[in-house]
């Protein structure tokens, strides 16, 4: 089978490169795999781990061909960012890389120019569209809103181009699912924790409250750190003065100064700082997909405080909140009765250990077989 990838998989990496890594790790143990990829390895490692699991077809594109190929794509209506990510010239070469291979998993419609001559799968992980427009939404900057709700708009004509050419539709949340065409119908397929799970819940002790992790240069997440850090941690000081926050992150301090709040930027281990944490928050009021972070939270034994979308696609134990002011009683509650507190982490640990790659596979694996006609 064939994997296309715009992005070189990486473990321990975020969204889509870390997911098509894990399923490549997962899809090898019983099959040959071929990588097909338009972007070069980060590094030697990388390069490495990958080789190690699957053949790998490297073909990256240089800025001049993936602006080139973003000018093209606009001038025939299709989203731009499918051109800047698979460049012409890239494609051309990973067509020819398809041959002999019975099936084709793509990871989002931005790796994708056409059909691919073989059974295919499409891995949106997030619906794009969806996504575009939520960024739209969450813009104070007009140009960047205008600009983001046009290409959301192409985005989702052309989700339903290459939805023709699938034989089926891998997507990680059902919120994601419905805005995709329902041909062939989306399978569910939230992401999957790929490391260890904390357990030694006799012995632990943590010294920050509240913790809230991501790339702070995604949108949604900024738009929660400012939520969370403007609106509710001002309600939970209230009851709990000397409540204490950590936002952790890539790009965190682009947050700038926020009050009362510690901000740790690019740290080279976040979850180290989620095992300290009494609770993480995942205040995501915009957004697609199913978050990481809620994942990296419960593998690390923290209690989870979430809006309902940060947490719906796992079906995760957690508290949940969707103004400010029930977010902040949910932070007093279970800061005021650590019983409850560690109830709720040890529930989302237990589940999180059924949220494996290993249980994930076996769903992607049974659609590829059908699609490939096994």
């Amino acid at each position: 089978m064939a994997v296309i990838s715009a992005r070189y998989p990486v473990a321990g990496a975020k969204g889509d490169q870390l997911r098509v890594f894990a399923q490549v790790r997962v899809l090898a143990k019983a099959h040959t795999v071929r990588v097909l990829t338009a972007e070069a390895p980060s590094g030697p490692e990388a390069r490495r781990e990958l080789e190690a699991l699957a053949e790998v077809r490297s073909f990256a594109a240089s800025r001049i061909s993936r602006a080139l190929g973003a000018v093209n794509a606009l001038a025939r209506g299709r989203p731009a960012q499918v051109g800047w990510m698979m460049p012409r010239h890239s494609w051309r070469r990973i067509l020819g890389g398809i041959e002999g291979c019975d099936v084709v998993l793509v990871s989002t419609v931005r790796s994708i120019r056409g059909p691919v001559g073989a059974p295919l799968v499409v891995d949106h992980e997030d619906a794009l569209s969806l996504k575009l427009s939520e960024r739209a939404a969450g813009s104070v900057n007009p140009a960047i809103r205008a600009a983001a709700m046009f290409e959301s708009r192409l985005t989702r004509g052309w989700e339903r181009e290459v939805a023709l050419w699938a034989k089926a539709q891998v997507v990680t949340s059902g919120r994601d699912a419905a805005q995709l065409p329902s041909s062939p119908p989306p399978l569910v397929l939230p992401q999957a924790w790929d490391g260890g799970v904390y357990t030694d819940f006799s012995r632990e002790q943590r010294d920050i409250d509240l913790v809230f992790s991501g790339n702070m240069a995604y949108p949604p997440n900024r738009d929660a750190a400012e939520w969370l850090a403007g609106e509710i941690l001002p309600l939970v000081r209230t009851e709990w003065p000397e409540v204490e926050a950590v936002i952790v992150g890539r790009d965190a301090a682009a947050l700038g100064r926020l009050p009362q709040v510690t901000v740790l930027s690019d740290v080279p281990d976040v979850l180290a700082v989620l095992r300290r944490a009494k609770l993480a928050a995942a205040p995501l009021r915009i957004g697609s997909g199913s978050p990481n972070k809620v994942l990296e939270a419960a593998a690390s034994g923290a209690a989870v405080v979430a809006t309902p979308r940060a947490v719906e696609p796992f079906g995760m134990p957690a508290a949940t909140a969707e103004s400010a002011e029930s977010f902040a009683r949910a932070v007093v509650r279970l800061l005021s009765n650590e019983e409850d507190r560690r109830t709720l982490a040890k529930a989302a640990s237990e589940a999180v250990k059924e949220m494996s790659w290993e249980c994930r596979g076996r769903d992607l694996e049974r659609v590829l077989s059908e699609a490939a006609g096994r």
